[in-house]
C-alpha cells in the first residue's frame, strides 16, 4: 500500500493533528517554511474535518476570535469556495486580464518537472510535491510565480499540474490562488526573490540565482515577453510520461488500490440492499464518518478525473479514506449513473431517503440534478454575503459584520 506518510486518511487523524494546533504560535510562524503551520488542509479538502471544528478548537484552547490569524487564514478558503459557487467552472478561466498579453506556454518545462532549475527552493519544491503530496503555502506561491512570470508558463496550465499532486487540491482553492499570483485575480502579480527566500527559509537560500535580482527587475520581466533561463542540469525535452515525477492518473494503477475501488456493476439485485433504508452518496470531498443507520456509497465520476487526472498518491488517499466510511465503492460511468437513477425510481428498491454533501467540483456538483436526489448545503463557518464579491477584505468584512463574533458561529455549529 501507498505510503502516505503523516497524512493518514482517517477522521481520527484528522482530530489527533487538530488537537496538536496552537493557533498562538500559527499566526506567529505561519509564514516561514518551518512555522508551526496546521497541515489539517488533507482532510479539511477531503470532508474529514470542517473548519467550525477547526475554529471550535481555537476558540476552545486559546479563546480566539475572528480577528485572529487561524480565522482569518480560514475566510481565505471560504473567500475562493464563494467565488467557485457564484461563477462555477469560470474560475478556470482568466477572471480578470493578465499582467502581460502576450501568449503563455502551455507546457511546463521539462527541467521545472524534474526539479533542475538551479533555483533552490523551486527545485526543492517540486521534489518534496511529488514525494509527500503536500507543500507550505509559501513555496505553493513561488512556484507559481517562477513559473508564470519567470518562465511564462499558463497559469492554467501550472495550475492542473499542482492540483492532482496535492493531497488537499481544491479547484477553488488552488486554481484561484494560482490566479491571484498571475494577476489575473488580483490587481497587480506576485513576485519573490532570493531575499524573500532567505528571510523565510533560509535553508532554501538561493543567493547568486537567477532570482538574486530587485523586485523592480523581476516585474520588468512579468510584465514583459523576458523570460529567466534555467542555469539547472541539461535535461532532454522529450521527457518520458511519468519521467519527469509520479504520474497523473484518471484511474488508479495500483492493484491495492482497484481493490478497495471495485468494478461492480449497479443492477437491481445489488440496489435491494438499501431498500427502505437511508442512503448517501459519499463523493471525494465528503469523506466523514458513517451515520448508523444510514447505506454509504461511494462514488467516483471518471469524467471529472479525466480532465484533472491525480497521481497514485492522491488516489490512495481518497480510496482509503472511501473505505473507511462507505459501504461499497461505485464507478458512475454513463451506464451505472443511468441504472442508479432507475434504481432509486423503482418503488421496489427506493431508499427512506436519499442525500450527498454539496461540493462545487464539476460533474459531482451535477450528481444530484442527475439523481433527482437531495443536496445537503455547504458547511460553511463564516455567514456568506449574496452578491458575488471579488475581493477578499470586502468578502471578510461583510461577512464578520453579519456573524457579529466568533463564539456567535460556535453557538450556531454545536447547537
Amino acid at each position: 500500500m501507498i505510503d502516505l506518510g503523516e497524512f493518514e486518511p482517517s477522521r481520527d487523524a484528522a482530530l489527533s493533528k487538530l488537537r496538536g494546533v496552537k493557533p498562538s504560535t500559527y499566526g506567529k510562524t505561519r509564514n516561514f517554511l518551518n512555522g508551526k503551520v496546521t497541515k489539517l488542509s488533507p482532510w479539511i479538502t477531503h470532508g474529514m474535518l470542517s473548519l467550525k471544528e477547526v475554529a471550535e478548537h481555537g476558540w476552545k484552547t486559546e479563546g480566539i476570535g475572528l480577528e485572529d490569524k487561524l480565522i482569518f487564514e480560514l475566510g481565505w478558503r471560504e473567500f475562493f469556495q464563494h467565488v467557485h459557487r457564484q461563477v462555477g467552472d469560470n474560475i478556470l478561466r482568466d477572471m480578470r486580464p493578465g499582467v502581460w498579453p502576450g501568449k503563455y506556454a502551455r507546457e511546463l518545462p521539462a527541467d521545472f518537472l524534474h526539479g533542475q532549475t538551479g533555483v533552490k527552493p523551486i527545485d526543492w519544491a517540486v521534489r518534496s510535491l511529488y514525494e509527500t503530496g503536500y507543500l507550505h503555502n509559501h513555496a505553493r506561491m513561488w512556484v507559481a510565480s517562477y513559473l508564470v512570470h519567470l518562465r511564462k508558463v499558463s497559469w492554467r496550465s501550472g495550475a492542473d499540474w499542482m492540483y492532482g499532486y496535492l493531497l488537499d487540491g481544491d479547484l477553488a482553492s488552488n486554481h484561484l490562488s494560482w490566479q491571484w499570483v498571475a494577476g489575473t485575480f488580483s490587481h497587480k502579480p506576485y513576485l519573490f526573490n532570493a531575499e524573500n527566500v532567505q528571510k523565510y527559509a533560509p535553508e532554501l537560500a538561493c543567493k547568486g540565482s537567477v532570482i538574486d535580482t530587485s523586485y523592480d527587475d523581476l516585474e520588468d520581466i512579468a510584465r514583459s515577453s523576458k523570460t529567466l533561463q534555467p542555469v539547472g542540469k541539461s535535461v532532454s525535452t522529450e521527457v518520458q510520461e511519468g519521467g519527469e515525477g509520479p504520474g497523473l492518473h484518471s484511474w488508479p494503477v495500483d492493484t491495492d488500490l482497484l481493490n478497495l475501488m471495485g468494478t461492480r456493476k449497479v443492477d437491481a439485485d445489488w440496489c435491494k440492499k438499501w431498500a427502505g433504508k437511508a442512503l448517501k452518496l459519499v463523493h471525494p470531498w465528503a469523506l466523514r464518518e458513517k451515520t448508523v443507520g444510514t447505506y454509504h456509497l461511494g462514488v467516483i465520476a471518471p469524467q471529472f478525473h479525466s480532465k484533472f487526472p491525480w497521481s497514485e498518491k492522491r488516489w490512495a488517499f481518497v480510496l482509503q479514506a472511501m473505505a473507511r466510511c462507505c459501504d461499497t465503492i461505485v464507478i458512475l460511468d454513463s451506464d451505472n449513473l443511468q441504472n442508479l437513477r432507475m434504481a432509486l425510481q423503482n418503488e421496489a428498491l427506493v431508499p427512506s431517503s436519499v442525500e450527498i454533501d454539496w461540493t462545487a467540483h464539476p460533474v459531482y456538483c451535477d450528481l444530484h440534478t442527475r439523481l433527482r436526489i437531495r443536496q445537503n448545503p455547504p458547511d460553511l463557518l463564516l455567514p456568506e454575503p449574496k452578491m458575488l464579491q471579488t475581493s477578499f477584505s470586502k468578502f471578510y468584512r461583510k461577512a464578520c459584520d453579519m456573524a457579529g463574533s466568533l463564539d456567535n458561529l460556535i453557538d450556531t455549529a454545536t447547537t
